[in-house]
């Protein structure tokens, strides 16, 4: 909340007054003149809302200007031919320079973390809209809650000092677990992630996944931010799935990820492939995100020696108590091997199927959830889940599972059970999938 002071003084005037306006009387002013001023009040018939709101404007023109110690002090009031009259008075404060950021609060998480998502460089000058930017990117960080940014002055009437920020840390670490059962076995995965490894922002994230068909996924990766002082992550993934004892595919992946505006992240590296039996590839891989309050798009696409090999796209946006999130996957090669095939069918594409039941060149799916709250942070949700594929044969296959869910908060942990049933299957041969997310 930046230091601001707004001090009314209106004896007897009660919320639903109104009166006519004479004539406003503006002091002290010299940033603005005393036309702006009165066209930021914006003031017509007098009432304690019109006032309220006019003071405000005031407030934050004056703060983008760079003075936020702007005090305004409606006063002297009086009747003047059947109408009220009244003076602002306006202390400017002095404009303010910033050369230092100050954090408080943090307990594991290294000041510097936080200051470098300032982007402050040397002397600046205070400016709202880039503070709130910089609080979006603290946040952003997932382990960190900004609680206030306060502009401090060294020295009382001078126009230069620091921004202290005060945070609260967050949980730095999350888990996340899927059961299902099929094919009288039980498949899932396991997912464990840390976004603030020694309290430098550094991340960890891991996977173990298996299959119906037996197959076994292994993933890791690894995140360095702010590479040489700049906005600029490296990250490595190490990616290996087996299919059975005699066959496995293992890829390593290596990229910068950059930050040209705040909600989008670019992608760029290289992804070297091994196929046991076969052989090795080597690829560009080029992809972005932008995440903005509510919803969340992606893309990805990868680049082999006869150009584009793979796109993947998804979009999800939350609207009230509905959920929408629609994605697909192309491979583009020639003759696409078993392994790189899309995979659709199961708990994160279309419930009601099998884990990767059906395979394909391309495919398109939606999920859409409509959240019934329980009370607390529990709901329950019905889903209907759609998908097409396009076979290897080139053949279209549309797929459909619907079915009902819900998720409780505990405290151990947000539990969500969900039962779907693919199209053209019975209600007992639907496919049961328990989940749990929690954060350490």
């Amino acid at each position: 909340m930046l230091l601001i002071f707004l001090i009314i003084q209106i004896n007897n005037f009660t919320a639903d007054s109104t009166l006519t306006l004479k004539r406003v009387e503006v002091k002290g002013n010299s940033v603005y003149s005393d036309r702006e001023i009165l066209n930021m009040l914006d003031i017509h018939s007098l009432s304690k809302e019109t006032l309220e709101k006019g003071i405000g404007m005031v407030l934050r023109r004056y703060e983008k200007a760079g003075y936020p110690f702007i005090r305004v002090k409606p006063s002297k009031f009086r009747m003047e031919n059947g109408g009220v009259s009244f003076s602002i008075e306006i202390d400017e404060g002095v404009k303010f320079f910033i050369d230092n950021i100050k954090v408080s609060g943090n307990v594991t998480t290294k000041e510097s973390v936080i200051k470098r998502e300032f982007r402050l460089k040397n002397v600046q000058i205070f400016n709202p809209k880039i503070i709130e930017k910089a609080k979006k990117r603290v946040e952003g960080l997932k382990f960190l809650k900004v609680i206030s940014i306060q502009p401090v002055s060294y020295k009382k009437g001078i126009g230069k000092g620091f921004l202290l920020v005060n945070v609260e840390e967050l949980s730095s670490s999350s888990f996340e677990g899927v059961m299902g059962y099929s094919m009288g076995k039980i498949n899932g995965f396991l997912k464990v992630d840390t976004y603030n490894l020694f309290g430098t922002g550094r991340r960890l994230s891991g996977l173990y996944s298996s299959y119906p068909d037996n197959r076994i996924n292994i993933y890791l990766s690894y995140t360095e931010p702010w590479i040489l002082g700049y906005p600029v992550d490296f990250g490595f993934e190490l990616d290996n799935e087996r299919f059975d004892t005699l066959s496995m595919i293992s890829k390593v992946k290596g990229h910068f990820a950059v930050f040209p505006v705040f909600e989008f992240i670019l992608k760029v590296g290289i992804e070297w492939e091994k196929v046991i039996p076969g052989e090795e590839k080597w690829f560009g891989i080029i992809g972005g995100t932008y995440k903005k309050q509510a919803q969340h798009l992606s893309f990805s696409s990868r680049y082999g020696i006869h150009g584009v090999n793979r796109v993947t796209a998804g979009v999800e946006r939350l609207l009230n108590r509905s959920f929408l999130s629609i994605n697909g996957d192309v491979c583009l090669e020639d003759s696409i091997p078993g392994y790189n095939l899309v995979m659709v069918g199961g708990a994160n594409t279309v419930r009601g199927y099998e884990e990767g039941e059906i395979r394909g060149r391309a495919a398109l799916w939606s999920n859409m959830e409509y959240r019934f709250p329980l009370g607390g942070e529990n709901r329950f949700f019905p889903f209907v889940d759609m998908g097409r594929v396009e076979l290897v044969d080139n053949t279209k296959l549309f797929m459909l599972g619907g079915g009902m869910g819900i998720s409780f908060l505990t405290p151990v942990g947000r539990w969500s059970v969900d039962y779907g049933v693919a199209k053209g299957k019975s209600l007992m041969q639907g496919k049961l999938h328990i989940r749990l997310k929690t954060t350490i």
